[in-house]
């Protein structure tokens, strides 16, 4: 994706061009996410990149409307997924459908890496180093609307949301400059912190 974009930088491609192209990306991502058809992790990563919230709502609807089964069949794709939205969490535009998204594959996860989705999901809700563009009270209240209607099997991964946002954390994500496209994130005060 750093090769893609800078390429793209070189070439002085028109913003105009590119938010067409990265369209065009959105516009078959949900169908080929039900489809399983192999994502393109490089064109994935560059559409997140140019359209945040129309990945990540796509992602979101693809996942909706997948049965647990086939989220877990399909491990060809999880990798292209949570890079993306990963990526997108970063983000001013398309936290929640990311937030979301990442939840459902957290749910059914079948990866052992260190940053698969059940081990992502739940730094979403640290109190300092989080990494996103929302508050504190915005991300906890997120984390206690999956508490009002959870699955008694989903009541490990909220838990784990939960220690996250108690914890005290001494060491932070790491992170590129693709992740500060918007500015530097949220980091709370002291006080807020003691609330």
């Amino acid at each position: 994706t750093t090769q893609l974009t800078n390429v793209i930088e070189r070439l002085e491609v028109p913003d105009d061009l590119l938010t067409q192209f990265a369209d065009e990306v959105v516009s078959t991502l949900n169908t080929n996410i039900k489809q399983k058809k192999n994502l393109d992790q490089p064109l994935l990563s560059f559409s997140a990149r140019q359209n945040p919230s129309g990945v990540a709502l796509e992602i979101r609807r693809a996942l909706e409307s997948m049965s647990n089964d086939d989220i877990r069949a399909d491990t060809a794709n999880r990798r292209s997924l949570m890079f993306a939205l990963s990526h997108i969490a970063h983000r001013k535009q398309g936290f929640e459908d990311a937030e979301v998204a990442m939840y459902r594959l957290a749910l059914n996860e079948n990866e052992s890496w260190a940053n698969n989705a059940r081990g992502t999901w739940p730094s979403l809700f640290g109190v300092v180093f989080h990494l996103t563009h929302r508050t504190f009270d915005e991300r906890f209240r997120i984390l206690q609307k999956h508490f009002e209607s959870y699955e008694p099997h989903e009541l490990e991964l909220l838990l784990d949301g939960v220690e996250t946002r108690v914890s005290r954390e001494s060491v932070g994500h790491s992170y590129s400059d693709n992740d500060k496209l918007d500015g530097d994130v949220l980091i709370p005060t002291n006080s807020e912190i003691r609330d």
